[in-house]
């Protein structure tokens, strides 16, 4: 798990940028939930759909777990990333180069302004915890959301901005030229090309003048990925609420095994069992 973004050399960097925006298992999600939508399959969510591992509810709530395994991801390195962004902002206008970072640093302002959650409620909520008491309560339940305002709470998950700017990283990854083969790490490398006139630290400089279009489309990715994340405070899912054991079925689970203890147990078929609860096998 990478702590320090700017600890890592542009080669570290770009491989850790890859494994974000490539390897999470969330876009998988996310692609699968977005062919749900596509197929016109009826979307549910609440306790009809919560035992049935083939309903619309399934692919939603991988995504929402992959989603928060995502944040925690990017949650982790945060305040460096931060620092990093601000950082390259400084060198860019040192050097006079174009780029987007300005206008994603007052985006990130506006989000930020909108957020209700602490950061210490955002933490607990990426490591999968129950949101605190003295954290603002969601206001929307997505189990008590109708049919149609389920498929277009989906809709707007899946058609998030976060998912084109990912696209935009992904290009800028595999239209970059080989990467430096240094070992200085990024923060030193930019606070380099603040130090001195460019003249005396062209390696830095021509390291961060390649690297500063990934630095711009990741910033972009990660601001999206704090704007969506600002819209879901205002919703509540428990994606394990429905499978939990009933209790009546507790109670017979309790039984038999007391049976069994006192020597007593007939054996019950399994489908028998299931079909008394109305579990899918």
């Amino acid at each position: 798990m990478v702590e320090n973004v700017g600890a890592l050399t542009p080669c570290s960097f770009r491989a850790w940028v890859h494994s974000v925006v490539v390897d999470e298992a969330f876009f998988a999600d996310r692609a699968s939930l977005a062919a749900v939508l596509a197929s016109g399959e009826k979307c549910v969510c609440g306790a009809r759909a919560s035992t049935d591992p083939s309903s619309p509810e399934e692919p939603f709530r991988l995504f929402w777990d992959g989603y928060w395994d995502f944040a925690f991801t990017l949650g982790v390195p945060e305040d460096s990333l931060l620092a990093l962004f601000e950082l390259c902002d400084k060198v860019a206008r040192h050097l006079q180069l174009q780029t987007d970072v300005p206008l994603l640093l007052q985006r990130l302002k506006a989000i930020e302004s909108q957020r209700k959650m602490s950061p210490q409620g955002r933490k607990v909520r990426q490591d999968g915890g129950d949101i605190a008491i003295n954290e603002p309560a969601p206001s929307i339940k997505v189990r008590d959301l109708s049919e149609s305002d389920f498929r277009a709470f989906v809709e707007t998950l899946v058609n998030s901005p976060l998912f084109t700017a990912r696209a935009r990283v992904v290009k800028v990854l595999h239209t970059l030229p080989p990467v430096c083969a240094t070992e200085v790490p990024l923060s030193t490398l930019l606070s380099q090309c603040l130090g001195a006139p460019a003249a005396r630290c062209r390696e830095a400089v021509a390291v961060v003048t390649t690297e500063m279009r990934l630095f711009s489309a990741f910033f972009a990715f990660f601001v999206e990925h704090l704007a969506l994340e600002v819209f879901l405070e205002e919703y509540y899912y428990d994606s394990d609420e429905g499978l939990e054991l009933r209790a009546e079925l507790l109670q017979e689970i309790e039984h038999n095994l007391a049976e069994k203890k006192a020597g007593r147990a007939k054996a019950t078929p399994l489908a028998e069992v299931a079909k008394k609860f109305g579990i899918a096998l």
